[in-house]
Formats: structure tokens, sequence, C-alpha cells
């Protein structure tokens, strides 16, 4: 009887072991490429939508200047291009939260100073 309970616990705590690695494994990814869809997207954002944000800002003002153009398209383009950066700011924010949570699960650490 105890070595049929012992036998049963041993491979209980084997299948245990094996489900948690799996599971860090998991996050570990998932992590991991939540990552990379930040780094692309600030990519995307940085390289593409804000410069044409801007080019749109730059031509709104002269012709604001110039008298060809309102003033509100003008404010409009200013927000869409703060929206942008706006939004680089949050995804940076969640790059690192998801870099913190990625090396937890790996077990590593990172000095921040």
């Amino acid at each position: 009887g105890n070595i049929k309970a012992a036998t049963a616990f041993s491979k209980r705590i084997h299948l245990e072991k094996e489900a948690l690695e799996q599971q860090i494994r998991s996050e570990a990814s998932t992590q991991k490429l939540m990552m990379q869809t930040w780094l692309t997207q600030n990519s995307t954002l940085r390289n593409a939508l804000l410069p044409a944000a801007r080019k749109n800002s730059k031509q709104l003002e002269e012709a604001y200047r110039r008298g060809q153009g309102s003033f509100t398209d003008l404010l409009k383009s200013k927000l869409q291009e703060l929206d942008i950066e706006s939004q680089i700011v949050a995804n940076t924010n969640a790059f690192h939260k998801a870099k913190v949570i990625y090396l937890a699960t790996i077990g590593q650490s990172q000095q921040t100073f």
C-alpha cells in the first residue's frame, strides 16, 4: 500500500513538474511574441506614420500661414501627430512590461542601474 501511494505521489509530482515547465515555456513564448509585436508597431509608427503626419502638419501650417487653410485643420493634424507619439510611448511601456515578465519567466534578471 505504501509503495503504491509513494509511486502515485511520485508520478503526480512528475506530471505537475511537466505541466509547470510547459506553462513557463508558453508564458515566455507569449511575452517574447508581445515584445516583437510592440517593436514592429513602433517601427511602423516611427518610420511611416509619424513622418507622414509631420509632413501633413507642416503643409497645413504653411497653408494656414498663407491664409489658405483653417486653424482647426492644423490643430487636427497636430493632434494626430501627438496621438502617434503617445502610441509610441504606450507601445514602449508595454514592451518593457512584457520584457520584465519574460525575463522573470525564464529566470533572468536585468540590472537597471
